[in-house]
């Protein structure tokens, strides 16, 4: 193939891969960490000295990577927050990596036709979409750049004197500082050398052995910064547990690198570890590669990528979102490395380039697709709510996205969702709080209270008499859902005694919520309390069932109340009064009504 030929086929490749990514080109920066990298932090909006300073000195967002945030200042003095130069620049960094993959492929001695064959497939396929077309991804196309130049020198290299080589060690440096996954990148130039260049194990460990200090310690760092930020989420109970939830991350991902369907920012999380049919298509998965490991010569190299680039990504230590498709991207240069060698292993036959085109235009089409939904944030969420209706992510997403256009009635709903599948996460229910106080206010038309709310809620949610206090507060306003929340948060902080669930049960009475009243006495028992107690549990019971229409129960429960602290006429007229003053009438009626017995 002649260097012309070879020139326009990798113009071709980048022509498809623009296109195929061009429907997420547009739109607008999301609500998916877009505004915590980009929009809402003033770090990056400049290149200044006082900025670089800012990014380098601590970590940032979970995470020590200021070579990803960097790149944003860049972006920032040159577009603003328009959200399509922070794309073309991602698409830019992976063409890049592109054609850094495609000299890699020939320095492993493939033809050039077998190494545009791998480097078509790679291109397009729709796992990629996620790290050109969204804004915060930038760490994938980036990093990867960095590993592939540093693989590229460090096999040109001829001994460890050769500048090649510490010119590798600093650019796997500047792919640490870019992301914390290409920690493997040691381990990947080891099996290249064995499988590839089949040179010896000491003098390849030896040629390694400087950025495998650097990994563990730059390893080390981030596991500790994880533990700081609650990065790390607890080990399964079990150990068949813990063996499932890694089985299921490699299925997941080899799921997804072999057939890219319903794909979605998120998806639901399995925090205790099942062996269900992901992890058994992981089983299924691992010991397949094992015997192309074993029989099969031309693809061990591919196979040996797939296996240690996905190490960092298969909750060996479980991880805040324990599989995303962008994890499988440095691990997918194993497609380019098995369609390369499979297309040289049949002597370039026109055939296994022709298989390569209609896989790639297949891939494009599906890309294409794909990339059409992240152009909003409305339509990211809508797409993956349809897709992974189980993830409980995806719906607070499209809430918060919801709440943020103006739609408390429909956030409301996203939320609900979410709640439904994670009863006990806080966050929707928060924001459930909160979209709530947007809808009280816009059918009132009064200002939201929201932020005032959520403000007392971040202040006193370690505090139970000042949630309940706040409970109070808010059932006098109506903030009914918010108020709920304060309450359960409280009780959930400090076990309740009977006489405050008492009294919650008579506070929700009087806000008209008879079910979350008798909810709350039904966790009571009444026969072992004093006869006091006894009677206000029986009178608040009484309430609850007359406001849902249960009169003859309510008439007796009331009775029960008066023979155990018997009142007087006047007594109950003025309970009659105070419930009149809280608008609850048909309870007023109630109580004369027996005043008159």
């Amino acid at each position: 193939m002649s260097t012309r030929i070879r020139l326009l086929v990798a113009l071709g490749i980048a022509a498809l891969t623009a296109a195929a990514m061009a429907p997420g080109l547009g739109g607008q920066l999301l609500n998916w960490d877009d505004d915590r990298f980009v929009e809402d932090n003033p770090i990056v909006h400049g290149l200044s000295l006082s900025n670089v300073k800012a990014i380098f000195a601590k970590p940032h967002q979970e995470a020590y990577h200021p070579l990803h945030l960097l790149s944003y200042t860049v972006d920032h003095a040159l577009y603003g927050l328009w959200a399509p130069g922070y794309k073309i620049h991602n698409l830019l960094l992976y063409l890049l990596s592109l054609l850094l993959l495609y000299r890699l492929l020939l320095r492993l001695d493939l033809a050039p036709a077998a190494a545009l064959a791998g480097v078509l497939v790679f291109a397009v396929h729709p796992l990629h979409v996620e790290v050109v077309v969204w804004i915060s991804a930038r760490k994938e196309p980036l990093s990867l750049c960095f590993m592939l130049g540093a693989a590229l020198l460090h096999l040109s290299s001829t001994s460890w004197r050769d500048w090649r080589r510490g010119a590798a060690l600093l650019l796997f440096g500047l792919a640490l500082l870019t992301k914390t996954s290409t920690v493997v990148l040691p381990l990947l130039l080891l099996a290249l050398e064995l499988l590839q260049r089949r040179r010896r194990l000491s003098s390849s460990l030896l040629g390694v052995a400087p950025m495998l200090l650097l990994a563990l310690g730059v390893g080390l760092y981030v596991m500790g910064l994880w533990q700081e930020s609650e990065m790390v989420r607890p080990r399964p109970q079990s150990l068949g547990g813990g063996v499932a939830l890694v089985l299921e991350s490699i299925g997941h991902h080899l799921g997804k690198l072999l057939l890219p369907i319903r794909l979605s920012p998120v998806y639901p999380i399995d925090r205790a570890g099942s062996f269900g049919l992901t992890a058994g298509l992981g089983l299924a998965g691992l010991l397949g590669l094992g015997l192309l490991l074993w029989r099969v010569r031309p693809a061990r190299l591919a196979v040996a990528w797939l296996l240690l680039s996905l190490l960092p990504v298969i909750n060996l230590v479980p991880v805040y979102f324990f599989v995303q498709d962008r994890y499988a991207f440095i691990p997918s240069v194993a497609l380019a490395l098995g369609v390369a060698a499979a297309v040289e292993a049949t002597g370039r036959d026109r055939m296994a380039v022709g298989a390569a085109i209609a896989v790639a235009a297949l891939l494009a089409v599906l890309s294409g697709l794909q990339a059409s939904h992240w152009r909003t944030s409305r339509a990211l969420w809508e797409h993956a709510v349809r897709v992974q209706p189980g993830s409980y992510y995806a719906h607070l997403a499209q809430g918060h996205t919801r709440r943020r256009d103006g739609e408390p009635a429909a956030a409301l709903q996203s939320y609900r969702a979410a709640i439904e599948l994670q009863p006990g996460f806080p966050a929707a229910r928060i924001a459930l709080c909160l979209a709530d106080a947007d809808r009280i206010a816009s059918r009132t038309g009064k200002k939201s209270a929201a932020d005032r709310i959520q403000q007392q809620l971040q202040h006193w949610w370690a505090s139970a008499p000042a949630l309940l206090d706040l409970s109070g507060q808010l059932i006098q306003r109506s903030q009914l859902t918010c108020a709920v929340l304060a309450e359960s948060r409280a009780f959930e902080l400090q076990t309740p005694d009977p006489g405050h669930r008492i009294i919650a049960a008579s506070r929700w009475t009087l806000a008209g919520q008879p079910q979350l009243a008798l909810r709350h006495l039904s966790s009571v028992d009444a026969d072992g309390l004093p006869a006091a107690l006894r009677a206000a549990h029986a009178e608040v019971q009484a309430q609850a069932l007359l406001l849902l229409g249960r009169r003859p129960e309510a008439d007796a429960a009331f009775a029960r109340s008066l023979q155990l602290a018997p009142r007087s006429a006047q007594s109950l007229e003025s309970a009659a009064h105070k419930l009149e003053h809280h608008g609850r009438h048909e309870l007023a009626r109630f109580y004369r009504e027996h005043a008159r017995d």
